[in-house]
């Protein structure tokens, strides 16, 4: 059998002379603590987290209350991260109670209600079934 030599951590040697035959600074080096492993587990989380970290980015979004910022935020989200499942399940209920609440606001004020005259106001659109003034005031809810 081949002869095959190793280096330890002090720099020598260690032969092999026969194929099953273990090297001697191999003798010296025990199994790896609990301590160690978890030291070293923890030790490559955090390396991964801090290449996740770096590839995050990050955007300050400033202005006034009502301004989209939220809103841009869900686009980005939408564009970029799409819903999970859990997510999309969990909208069900506002998407029902949005049907349900412009149902009922269609059904207790319908557009052919008050039809503006033409002669009181001269910027009005004519649609199908109602006038729309630009200048008029949202009706209250």
């Amino acid at each position: 059998m081949a002869n095959y030599s190793f280096e330890n951590d002090n720099r020598t040697t260690n032969g092999i002379v026969k194929k099953k035959k273990i090297p001697n600074f191999w003798c010296c080096i025990s199994p790896k603590s609990d301590e160690e492993k978890q030291r070293k587990q923890i030790n490559a989380k955090l390396k991964r987290d801090e290449k996740v970290d770096k590839a995050t980015h990050r955007l300050l979004l400033l202005g006034a209350g009502e301004s989209g910022k939220s809103t841009v935020v869900k686009q980005m989200k939408i564009l970029h991260n799409p819903f999970t499942q859990q997510e999309r399940v969990d909208k069900i209920p506002d998407i029902k109670r949005n049907i349900h609440d412009s149902l009922t606001k269609r059904r207790s004020n319908p557009p052919e209600a008050k039809l503006l005259n033409d002669a009181v106001s001269p910027y009005a659109v004519r649609t199908k079934h109602r006038a729309i003034a630009f200048n008029e005031e949202p009706r209250a809810t």
